[in-house]
């Protein structure tokens, strides 16, 4: 019986004993392997933060460098393009502004010119038509003048009547083709001098009035 008591004690004591020890072994190796587990995810955890920090790191520095690049570019670029530009634009008025004044002047001094040249040419016509006139009309005046002194010295010194009469005759012929002939070198002066001051307008409505400087100035 005591036998038995110690027997069963002891094997009570070793299953006692074994069940210990492989529970401790069982929690020693599952808080080892857990503890490992552990280790390892947070090593990958933080493994994986700090790559996934370098990258956003380096791709927001690559994208700000990027930017600041492209930003600076472009802004040279507008500033180049804009300041050729104003320069082309300001070179072309000033050309075009010079070329129109210097058209403008050349134009305005030929015309002007040519309006003193034909004024002065129509000026002496008009001169040598008056003062061909004026000579032509005393000419006149005096030969029928010196004619009617000549039949008055006739009929004073006592002449004939038939010779009075043919000189008088005479004299109304050489008076009348006088006459005709004045009148018709004044119908021609007067038409001369007519078309001289006609030209003279035309000449000057057309200066004033040129379609060249209605062109130019809108």
């Amino acid at each position: 019986m005591l036998y038995c008591t110690v027997l069963y004690c002891t094997v009570l004591y070793c299953t006692v004993l074994y069940c210990t020890v492989l529970y401790c072994t069982v929690l020693y190796c599952t808080v080892l392997y857990c503890t490992a587990l552990y280790c390892t995810v947070l090593c990958c955890t933080v493994l994986y933060c700090a790559v996934l920090c370098y990258t956003v790191l380096y791709c927001t520095v690559l994208y700000c460098t990027v930017l600041h690049c492209t930003v600076l570019y472009c802004t040279v670029l507008y500033c180049t393009v804009l300041h050729y530009t104003v320069l082309y634009c300001a070179v072309l008025y000033c050309t075009t502004l010079y070329c129109t004044v210097l058209y403008c002047t050349v134009l305005y001094c030929t015309i002007l010119y040519s309006t003193v040249v034909y004024c002065t040419v129509l000026y002496c016509t008009i001169l040598y038509y008056t003062v061909l006139y004026c000579t032509v009309l005393y000419c006149t005046i005096l030969y029928c003048t010196v004619l009617y002194c000549t039949i008055l010295y006739c009929t004073v010194l006592h002449c004939t009547y038939d010779v009075t009469l043919r000189s008088l005759r005479a004299t109304i012929v050489v008076v009348r083709k006088a006459v005709s002939i004045t009148y018709c070198e004044c119908v021609f002066v007067a038409l001369g001098i007519q078309h001289a001051m006609r030209m003279l307008h035309v000449a000057i409505c057309g200066l004033f009035h040129s379609t060249i400087f209605l062109h130019i100035i809108p």
